[in-house]
């Protein structure tokens, strides 16, 4: 959704434009989360936090570029790949997520895992919007592009904070 209001109200493309690049995501999401599971199990042997950090830095550098394209319209032709990043990124991630929360708790308690972990995702995904909306709110003058790079940014904090906490837990277990 906000990439069809970000396409509309920041670049000026029409709905059904805006409708085509969507469609183009979502499908580039529905193909990211069967190439990121393959790539889980035959290159990285199963590692699959390796995989999320992947998709993490391409979905990083994806809001990055989107937010970017709106301050910088030279590089609007890069649009598309700035989309189909996002879309096998920002979609594609929840194949490989799932696949990592039943695996890091006994078969017994998978599907408690599996709701927290949804209940966690979708509660942010309620609150998020809420707290960056400072940013993309047209009276600050940012728009949505305020949206993506607010988004990028977040992830580079959480993806930093997380490897702090499993650190620490890695060292706690090991002990």
């Amino acid at each position: 959704m906000y990439l069809v209001l970000f396409l509309t109200q920041e670049m000026k493309y029409t709905i059904v434009e805006a409708g085509q690049y969507i469609a183009l995501s979502f499908l580039a999401g529905a193909a990211g989360r069967i190439l990121w599971s393959m790539a889980s199990d035959y290159f990285f042997a199963g590692y699959r936090k390796a995989i999320l950090i992947m998709i993490a830095l391409i979905l990083f550098f994806s809001s990055l570029a989107l937010g970017m394209i709106s301050f910088f319209h030279a590089f609007s032709p890069l649009l598309l790949t700035a989309v189909l990043a996002y879309g096998v990124s920002g979609i594609g991630w929840n194949a490989i997520y799932l696949t990592l929360v039943g695996e890091s708790v006994g078969r017994e308690s998978t599907g408690l895992a599996t709701g927290i972990g949804y209940f966690f995702g979708f509660m942010g995904a309620w609150f998020a919007p809420r707290s960056s909306a400072c940013l993309s709110t047209p009276r600050n003058g940012m728009g949505m592009r305020g949206f993506f790079l607010h988004s990028a940014q977040r992830l580079l904090f959480s993806s930093c904070t997380s490897n702090k906490r499993q650190s620490s837990a890695e060292l706690q277990i090991d002990a």
